[in-house]
């Protein structure tokens, strides 16, 4: 090996332990993507940006088989230190309501191949409230900015 070679693999691990990323936090990770003890990142881990005010009706389009790409193009990026190459993303979704902002913890666990297996939310009552938000018209002080992704968000 030349030393050029040797200082860019010298790079490559130190960026690597540099970058405090998480591969799973969870215990039991299954390689079918389930866990047999569920762990949700603790806010104090969350990234520069903190957390992020989705639509919930791109919330809706989330399920199992989706790939992580697809998964950025609805939500973004984890919002916690995960590496691309984590089985666990979190998330930490911000919504605005009348009595101020309501925070719920997503978690994607993905199986061997990366693909989203188990999708869950802390606490459970986000699920069912996300899923009523995605019909409500909301007042345009506080109404969620559409996803680049959703077509019928196109101006005409």
């Amino acid at each position: 090996m030349n030393v050029q070679t040797m200082r860019a693999a010298g790079l490559v691990v130190a960026a690597l332990l540099g970058c405090g990323c998480t591969r799973q936090i969870s215990r039991g990770l299954s390689d079918e993507g389930k866990v047999d003890e569920v762990v949700f990142a603790n806010e104090r881990f969350l990234g520069p940006d903190g957390g992020s005010y989705p639509d919930p009706a791109a919330l809706q389009r989330l399920g199992p088989g989706m790939t992580k790409a697809q998964l950025m193009g609805l939500v973004g990026p984890p919002h916690y230190r995960e590496g691309f190459a984590a089985r666990e993303w979190d998330y930490l979704f911000l919504f605005r309501t009348a009595q101020g902002d309501r925070s719920c913890h997503y978690k994607v666990v993905f199986d061997r191949q990366y693909r989203a297996r188990t999708l869950l939310w802390q606490p459970g009552s986000c699920a069912n409230w996300v899923k009523s938000q995605a019909s409500v018209d909301w007042p345009d002080a506080i109404k969620p900015k559409p996803s680049r992704q959703d077509p019928s968000s196109s101006e005409h």
